[in-house]
């Protein structure tokens, strides 16, 4: 399987004598009995069939999109004391140069009992700031699994397992990962994909421009007045300072928007600040109002700690100051809404960790950078939002570069990651009629419309073009187009997807 991400992706197939071509002695005889796609299980059986099932695996969950540090997790049953499950692994470069640096393979060994705070927000009794409160009203056991280290290479007993690979990889590496089991290739499943901000505002602009532009089009920032805003050297490259003094309403805001709410899903939020802590009284860092289903980051009076606000009062935050006088990078990350899924990051350190599992769903109020209610004088520098992508480990240490900060990735606008499935490459076939499967997953379009596909029987004599209309707005796995009339010879083909990409133009895109 190939993917291709911006970028066209030709396949070649040749109708003609099918072959049968040298196989492993021990394998030859296992096939690929079953797959399906919509629970992403396969399964292999021995002896053409006649020996029973040998392996049974399920794709659990696989990281799509991602920065430096993929992983995929796998549902494994042996049906039999054979020859080791993983025959082999192949990564294939679709985009980059980086290649793989390095995988590790787990298994879940047991789990552990961590007991968790059940809270609902309370309105009627809130804080001295104004703030809705938390109340615990019980408490629940979550089972986390323990993870420890998987030799691939050895035979495994008949019973279930749960596998982990974990790869890590360049940002804006695209990385095709194709396991081979009992000799079979699996070129069904999935990919690693170069991961880019929902939002990023690095700016970057000329002192004096009155846009601050979002890099990728979607929320850009027209300033209504300039003052106390200033533009000076940033962290990285250019910055933005938000002079407030003498009570002066000098902020960045945007509209709302689908970008800020996250629900339930993952995300990471990060930004560099500096600035000394408010001199009176609080004020908000950046987020939207204080209703049950928002958020936003609010810097403390006390000791300069910025904390995540939501319904549900004071969630986590960072501890230590992050409003020194120095410029800090504060990353927030939420994997999941499980016990201490949710962490805050200063400079590289995870200071924090609790669990917030609200349904983040409001975004209808402005979100604003610096809302100013105190005096106050905070600089930004690459304002990062990730909606659906939560930072590993080795993202937020890639992000930080050793103190010296990362502008964010390559930012050129994906729109689609597009599969070819089948015919895979240098197919052959021996009959006239061909079907065509293809795959895409929408990164920043949210209406599909349409496909092509591109048949040639060279590399420019088109032989077919075909157009149909699909719609969704994630993912498509399913046979497009059936071709008839092909004579012997040797072909190549792409498919091209296209629709509305979700932002402030409604342009059209294709990949």
């Amino acid at each position: 399987m190939y993917l291709g991400l911006n970028n066209k992706i030709i396949f070649a197939f040749i109708l003609g004598i099918l072959l049968v071509g040298t196989v492993s002695a021990l394998t030859f005889d296992n096939r690929l009995k079953s797959y399906d796609e919509l629970t992403k299980t396969i399964i292999i059986d021995d002896n053409f069939g006649l020996g029973g099932d040998l392996v049974k695996v399920q794709l659990l969950s696989n990281t799509y999109t991602c920065g430096v540090e993929c992983s995929t997790v796998w549902n494994v049953t042996i049906y039999k004391d054979d020859d080791n499950f993983l025959s082999s692994m192949e990564f294939k470069q679709i985009q980059g140069t980086g290649g793989i640096k390095s995988i590790k393979y787990e298994v879940i060994t047991g789990y552990r009992d961590v007991v968790v705070e059940d809270k609902v927000a309370d309105c009627t009794n809130k804080d001295e700031r104004g703030l809705c409160t938390g109340r615990v009203i019980g408490t629940h056991i979550e089972k986390i699994p323990i993870w420890s280290t998987f030799d691939p290479a050895r035979k495994l007993v008949p019973g279930n397992y749960i596998i982990k690979l974990t790869g890590q990889k360049e940002w804006d590496d695209t990385i095709d990962w194709i396991p081979t089991f009992y000799g079979e290739k699996i070129t069904q499943w999935a990919f690693w994909a170069a991961q880019d901000p929902t939002t990023v505002w690095e700016f970057n602009e000329d002192v004096g421009d009155r846009d601050l532009k979002d890099t990728l089009g979607l929320k850009n920032i027209t300033l209504n007045n300039t003052f106390g805003i200033i533009r000076d050297p940033g962290k990285l490259n250019n910055s933005v300072s938000l002079n407030i003094t003498g009570g002066g309403t000098s902020a960045l805001n945007v509209t709302g928007g689908s970008q800020f709410a996250f629900g339930t899903d993952v995300f990471t939020v990060a930004y560099w600040i500096k600035g000394a802590k408010p001199g009176s009284g609080n004020h908000e860092v950046l987020g939207t109002s204080n209703s049950v289903g928002s958020w936003k980051v609010v810097s403390d009076t006390a000791g300069a700690e910025h904390e995540w606000q939501a319904g549900a009062g004071r969630i986590i935050g960072t501890i230590v100051p992050a409003n020194n006088g120095n410029w800090q990078r504060v990353v927030w990350v939420r994997s999941g809404t499980g016990a201490n899924q949710f962490r805050v990051y200063i400079n590289n350190t995870n200071v924090e960790n609790g669990t917030w599992s609200l349904d983040n769903t409001d975004a209808s109020s402005d979100f604003n950078i610096n809302t100013p209610n105190v005096n106050n004088n905070d600089s930004f520098d690459s304002v990062q939002i990730y909606k659906g992508y939560a930072f590993t480990v080795a993202d937020v240490n890639e992000d930080w570069n050793n103190g010296a900060g990362i502008e964010a990735g390559s930012l050129t606008v994906s729109t689609f990651v597009v599969g070819l499935n089948s015919p895979t490459n240098n197919s052959l076939f021996t009959t006239s009629n061909v079907t065509f499967n293809a795959s895409v997953t929408s990164i920043l379009a949210t209406n599909l419309t349409n496909a092509t596909l591109r048949v040639y029987n060279s590399t420019t004599n088109l032989f077919n073009e075909s157009v149909v209309t699909v719609t969704g707005d994630s993912v498509i796995n399913e046979s497009l187009f059936n071709v008839d009339n092909f004579i012997i010879g040797t072909y190549f083909w792409n498919v091209e997807f296209c629709g509305i990409a979700d932002n402030v133009t409604a342009s059209t895109v294709c990949s």
